[in-house]
Parts: C-alpha cells; structure tokens; sequence
C-alpha cells in the first residue's frame, strides 16, 4: 500500500507507547492508562484486519545494507489472524488481572509490583509480538521474538507460583537456545 504513514509501524508502536506511560504513572491510573492503550490497539488492530483484506499493507526500508538486512513488514493471511488474535486478547488479560487482582489463590505469591507494572508489561509483550508477526526480515523477527523473552521474564517473576524465579530463568534460557537456534 503506498501510504505515507507506516500503518504496521503504528500498530507495534502503540501498546509499546502506552505501555511507557503505564510505567510512569502509579496505581489505578496506571491500570486505566494500561487498558485504554489495550483498546486503543485492539481498534486500530481490528481496523488493519479488515482494511488489509483489500490493500496490500507493507514496509520495505533499508536497514543494515551491510548484511542485506531490512525493516520490512507485511501482513499475510496468518499474519493477520495472529495480529487480530494478540489485539483481542490483551484487553481481556488485562481485565482478569483486575478481578483477580485482590483474590489470591493457595499457592500464589503476592505479587511483586503493581497492576500499573503488570499491564505495562503486558502491552510490551503485545508490542513486541505484534512486530513479531508482521516482520519479514529474518533478522527484524528474530530481535523482536528475543525482545518478547524480557517483558515476559518480568512476568513470570513478578506474578508466578512458588518457584516463579527458577521458572523465570528456565524460561528465559530455554527460549534464549531456540532463538539462538532458530537463528542458524
């Protein structure tokens, strides 16, 4: 599509700039801001999955001319379901956070931060996971699936079970080998 906004760019932007502001503002503000960035999203991400059934959405620019690599982005009919699927489903994480935010159950730790942390986190996972899913430069997807592993290792740590910093560092090591891996 010959726009001069890079719509797809825009998409992964978004949760990542909410997920910032969430991050400087404390309490349930920083929850509000959390999820109305979730729905911010989720609009935009919808409106993408439709309009990308006519137009062709794309991003091509050169980026490392060294190693052939490009920030290229594309949505493809996968593509496109995985990004309709992240858009909707944050906003509903972010909601069970919230209604079992004050409920803790036998077995889990009180979490480490606040729900302001908890949904910042969660909109960079999604940031991060959307660039995973619209990358189409081996290169860009691979730093964007590593840079999944950090929100997530905060995650795990900070709202997991008894041994959620062994499970942490399991997780962070396991996927670090894949990518590694995958890369090769």
């Amino acid at each position: 599509m010959d726009n001069s906004i890079p719509l797809l760019t825009v998409l992964g932007v978004l949760p990542l700039i909410f997920s910032l502001i969430a991050f400087a503002v404390r309490g349930r503000a920083g929850k509000h801001v959390a999820f109305v960035g979730s729905l911010v999203t989720m609009v935009f991400g919808i409106w993408i999955f439709f309009a990308a059934a006519s137009n062709d959405f794309s991003e091509m620019v050169p980026w490392i001319k060294a190693i052939g690599a490009w920030y290229a982005l594309s949505l493809d009919g996968m593509g496109r379901a995985m990004v309709l699927l992240s858009v909707i489903l944050v906003p509903i994480v972010l909601i069970a956070e919230w209604t079992l935010d004050s409920k803790q159950t036998d077995g889990h730790l009180e979490p480490r931060w606040g729900s302001n942390v908890f949904g910042a986190l969660a909109l960079m996972v999604e940031g991060f996971g959307l660039f995973v899913f619209m990358a189409s430069d081996v290169l860009l997807f691979y730093i964007f699936f590593e840079a999944t592993l950090i929100p997530m290792f905060f995650l795990i740590t900070g709202w997991g079970g008894a041994k959620r910093g062994k499970a942490a560092m399991k997780f962070l090591l396991y996927s670090l080998a894949g990518g590694l891996i995958m890369l090769f």
